[in-house]
């Protein structure tokens, strides 16, 4: 069963960043940055048992 995924608003903002500051010089690479992100996210929210445990 997917679990919820809640984003922080700083992690958002991050992420914005990134993708903004990726996308100036590359912008086909922040798209398949962000892509890959979002993949991830999604197998994390979809399958929670493939996260690391916490410490």
């Amino acid at each position: 069963m997917p679990i919820e995924l809640i984003w922080s608003n700083q992690a958002r903002a991050d992420l914005i960043d990134i993708y903004l500051l990726i996308g100036i010089e590359q912008p086909a690479a922040a798209e398949r940055y962000l892509d890959r992100i979002e993949a991830k996210v999604e197998l994390l929210r979809s399958q929670p048992a493939h996260r690391r445990p916490p410490e």
